[in-house]
């Protein structure tokens, strides 16, 4: 709620920082969809550690920048659900095709072919800053001194097709 505030109230870009080791699919996705549909560039700093679906909200930033220690856990996500056979066999196959349209939307944003991030996940690959930007998580490390370029927002929407502008 708050992003979709600042992006109605003017035209300056919104600078989100995360610090999240783990998360909600379904809130990740959420994110995701309110980043890509901001008509202002979101520019996301990763601190700390990112992991699981929080990885996503960092990957579909306008410009994504890390700290020199930040660490990344891409992981599949965990879920939990009690209930009769039938309803836990629909809750696992909901759960299932979230999860391959959050790995599709991840690895459109990093630039990686769907088969290497879905691997990547299901193994819970961990990433140091410089990992991560050869990954194409972020697109600069910071440090003390460092001169961060704005650039400007690539196109919005969804899909594959979309491309990410590099410096």
């Amino acid at each position: 709620m708050e992003l979709m505030t600042l992006d109605a109230s003017g035209d300056d870009a919104i600078d989100l920082h995360i610090d999240c080791s783990d998360g909600e699919l379904d809130a990740a996705l959420a994110l995701m969809d309110v980043i890509e549909l901001a008509g202002v560039p979101v520019r996301v700093s990763a601190l700390g550690i990112v992991g699981g679906p929080a990885v996503g909200v960092l990957a579909v930033g306008a410009y994504r920048t890390a700290m020199p220690h930040t660490r990344f856990r891409l992981a599949e996500s965990s879920s939990a659900f009690t209930g009769q056979a039938r309803d836990v066999q629909g809750w696992a196959e909901h759960i299932s095709a979230r999860a391959d349209v959050f790995c599709a939307r991840l690895a459109a944003a990093v630039g990686q072919p769907a088969e290497r991030v879905e691997a990547d996940l299901a193994a819970t690959r961990f990433l140091d800053a410089q990992q991560a930007k050869r990954y194409g998580l972020v697109d600069e490390i910071l440090a003390v001194g460092t001169r961060v370029v704005h650039l400007p927002p690539r196109p919005m929407g969804f899909g594959g097709s979309v491309g990410r502008r590099r410096p």
